[in-house]
């Protein structure tokens, strides 16, 4: 993981001030998370659909990876949606921390 600060990755779980943002570090965790959730979720629906008899086993079978599409792509729509707001942070700390060297 990028650590461009140079402290060990769990240091800012002690940061009892919130200077530094730990979820920039845990998106990729959450993202292969969500992925083994979607793949579990494809495998129930196949499972579901032919315990209910072989016609649904096959229309399961079409819907599945439908549905693991759309779990991956909220998943990630979230989770770049919260890296752009933790950037947007660290960068206007950085801004208020130039604008006050300069008086």
């Amino acid at each position: 993981m990028d650590n461009p600060s140079g402290k060990p990755p769990f240091s800012a779980i002690f940061d009892f001030s919130f200077t530094e943002f730990i979820s920039i570090d845990l998106i990729r965790v959450l993202y292969v998370f969500a992925y083994i959730v979607a793949g579990l979720a494809m495998v129930g629906t196949v499972l579901a659909g032919f315990s209910n008899g072989f016609g649904w086993g096959l229309g399961s079978i079409i819907i599945a990876p439908v549905i693991f599409f759309i779990i991956i792509f909220i998943a990630r729509i979230t989770l770049e949606i919260l890296v752009v707001l933790f950037r947007i942070a660290e960068n206007t700390k950085e801004t208020a921390e130039n604008t006050r060297t300069k008086e």
